[in-house]
């Protein structure tokens, strides 16, 4: 099957090819079926099977080494809270089980002078042109003509996400610029702009306001709710840690946002992180970034794409065993040690992807020893390896730590203004 290695912008991608003929039989001229008997080998049946064997072992090392040659591990950048940014994705499924997602990969692209049509799978048509965008019958009237580009804000390695102003309107926003010509991308773009239009106006989901095709004509563009708070992942480089009141009550918010994502609009994210957890200047949470999220029909799905972001991954993701919604409860779990502490929980996450995998599905689930009942009780909740024992978003809601921290939003406030304060003075 073929596999792609994925760290630091760089894709390699691995394909083992199966033997062109089968393995020899073993019988000999004249001898009958019977006579050999059905567990009889010959030599050269031998030699094939001892070749086959080496051929695998190249092939699994040879994963390895890719996998080590690209992880761009700067361990001066981690600040000894955030994990190396590596990640391991498969570009390419040959499986069924997730149908919609992987057929999406085979989505048409069509383009005429003035505007875009993308195909999905599904068979599901998104236009976009100068004056703005077309799903399902929804039209979205944004055009570039409304928006003022003021600064650029962040970059990947086929998008651009700059901060913008609505002329009409002065309403701060971001525009995030996709390359359509790039089909990891374009799959990105449909994921997005698929559940942004389900998300309608969700306090905790980042808001989406239209889509446009730019005038260069390989770039679509999406206008979305500029959260000026930066990400879960900036606050922990400033603070290291985050007091568990002022934790509760922003979890309140996430599983709120959660449950609407799971239950609601039936998608499992896939990649919850703290880098797409956004926070508004009073500490307000949203997740953001669908670009791989993927529809789910039952509480544990039969995903089976392995995309995200690898030191956030569930048990059952890392053993690519069919996952749901439970896999994002795992990954919020982890992000939940991560705030709590200052730190990634898996020590391995320094050896590489195939140790930690290893870490994460043996070992036992990491807990925060200086915690309180309550937070541990939570985490517990969040880290069973059984994900059909793990806990929803929506149970989740009532346990007691989050119960008691919800409503604990102006501690939040004075945290987040705190933090202000020192940044500017420090």
């Amino acid at each position: 099957a073929g596999r792609a290695v994925r760290a630091g912008g760089t894709a390699i991608a691995l394909r083992a090819t199966a033997p062109a003929r089968a393995p020899p039989t073993g019988r000999a001229r004249g001898v009958s079926a019977a006579t050999c008997g059905r567990h009889a080998r010959s030599p050269r049946h031998d030699a094939w099977l001892l070749s086959q064997q080496a051929t695998l072992r190249l092939g699994v090392e040879a994963i390895r080494v890719a996998a080590a040659a690209c992880l761009d591990v700067h361990a001066a950048s981690l600040r000894g809270a955030m994990p190396p940014k590596f990640a391991l994705a498969q570009l390419r499924t040959d499986s069924t089980s997730d149908s919609s997602e992987a057929s999406s990969f085979l989505g048409s692209l069509k383009m005429n002078e003035s505007s875009l049509t993308l195909t999905t799978g599904s068979l599901t048509r998104i236009r976009f042109d100068q004056e703005g965008m077309s799903l399902g019958g929804q039209h979205y009237k944004v055009s570039a003509s409304d928006v003022r580009i003021a600064e650029r804000i962040g970059n990947g390695a086929s998008s651009t996400v700059y901060k913008a102003v609505m002329r009409t309107t002065a309403q701060v926003v971001a525009v995030k610029k996709i390359n359509v010509f790039d089909t990891e991308a374009r799959q990105q773009l449909i994921n997005d702009v698929r559940t942004l239009c389900c998300a309608a106006s969700h306090p905790y989901l980042v808001s989406f306001y239209g889509a446009y095709h730019d005038a260069e004509g390989s770039h679509v563009s999406i206008v979305l709710e500029h959260v000026a708070g930066g990400s879960l992942a900036d606050l922990l480089e400033q603070t290291g840690a985050i007091p568990e009141q002022v934790l509760g009550c922003m979890l309140y918010k996430i599983l709120l946002g959660m449950a609407h994502l799971h239950d609601v609009m039936q998608r499992v994210h896939r990649d919850i992180k703290p880098e797409n957890i956004l926070l508004d200047q009073d500490g307000t949470p949203k997740i953001t970034d669908f670009g791989i999220s993927s529809f789910i029909t039952s509480t544990v799905a039969k995903c089976s794409t392995f995309l995200g972001t690898l030191p956030y991954m569930s048990p059952e993701r890392l053993a690519s065993e069919p996952y749901g919604a439970p896999a994002d409860v795992w990954s919020l779990g982890i992000c939940v040690i991560q705030a709590a502490t200052g730190r990634y929980p898996y020590s391995a996450i320094h050896s590489g992807p195939f140790d930690l995998s290893l870490q994460v599905q043996q070992q036992d689930a990491p807990s925060v020893p200086g915690a309180s009942k309550d937070l541990k009780k939570f985490l517990k909740c969040c880290l069973r390896k059984d994900p059909l024992r793990r806990a929803t978003a929506k149970e989740l809601l009532k346990h007691a730590f989050v119960k008691k921290h919800a409503g604990a939003s102006d501690v939040v406030c004075k945290f987040m203004e705190a933090t202000r304060q020192k940044d500017f003075f420090s």
